[in-house]
């Protein structure tokens, strides 16, 4: 029982547990995360569910933060032995790398389904102050910001692993052991079905586009159609009427604070997604 506690907190080998232990507290807990999302956006998913695939993301963590405290108390055993204080410079690198994209990742993360999720009363609750973009980037960019702010705080925890590899003098390639090489292949396959589920709603929402361009003989663009509208006036006397119903129909956001953090407000999700200004 001892050898087998011993092999699973990685007791021996400290650079591997740092290793696994960034590899779940990164891809683990993104792979439920993931899965619920998808799971919620489908079809609903209960509460009970919901406690489940939050008591396992909770347990991933707590142990993730177990093998990264008993892997740092074998980093300091190591450099004390070792005396390779040179690797502590890759703290730098890494610090830098996860800072920036911490920011990143929390200006432009839009946390709207998943406290629509978690509430599963009916009411959505939104704090304003996340995923409201970067000032005077257009939000055509957030995308990309994100997807760069992932990248970051990757490279941060490799920056973070090469302390453990150089402090033991070992090379880069030999922490990433049949445990942490499994979930990067999980991940990769996972990440290849999502890709195959977003490549089929773009090629749907590029037919609803044609069609639509088609429909009013011009491009779906903010000039095209006001063009369109100042031009040839009200296409469709019954759109207006229409949309107002279907704004009336959606549920209501709960704001912690007004925009000019007075009072609390509720506003429709309608409201919320409206961009800043007309993308081209």
């Amino acid at each position: 029982m001892k050898k087998l506690l011993l092999k699973i907190f990685f007791v021996s080998d400290c650079a591997r547990g740092a290793a696994f232990a960034l590899t779940l507290l990164a891809l683990g807990n993104y792979l439920w995360f993931s899965l619920f999302h998808l799971l919620s956006l489908w079809g609903g998913i209960s509460r009970r569910l919901t406690g489940t695939f939050l008591g396992i993301m909770t347990l991933t963590t707590l142990y993730a933060l177990a093998l990264g405290a008993i892997a740092l108390i074998g980093l300091v055993k190591v450099l004390r032995r070792e005396r390779r204080f040179k690797a502590l410079w890759h703290l730098v690198p890494a610090g830098v790398c996860f800072a920036l994209g911490a920011v990143g990742f929390v200006l432009v993360f839009p946390p709207l389904y998943l406290f629509e999720t978690l509430c599963g009363d009916g009411e959505v609750y939104l704090n304003p102050g996340l995923g409201r973009g970067i000032p005077g980037l257009p939000p055509e960019y957030w995308a990309a910001v994100f997807f760069l702010s992932l990248l970051l705080i990757l490279a941060s925890g490799l920056f973070l692993t090469a302390t453990f590899t150089t402090a033991a003098g070992r090379k880069f390639r030999s922490v990433f052991g049949a445990a942490t090489l499994s979930v990067w292949g999980v991940f990769a396959l996972w990440y290849l079905f999502t890709l195959g589920l977003a490549l089929r709603e773009s090629r749907e929402c590029a037919a609803v586009r044609q069609a639509v361009e088609k429909r009013f003989d011009r491009p779906l663009t903010a000039a095209g159609l006001e063009k369109m509208y100042r031009e040839s006036g009200k296409v469709d006397a019954e759109f207006w009427p229409r949309l107002e119903k279907f704004a009336a129909a959606l549920p209501t956001v709960k704001l912690d604070k007004a925009d000019d953090g007075e009072t609390a407000e509720e506003r429709t999700i309608w409201d919320l997604m409206l961009p800043d200004r007309p993308s081209k």
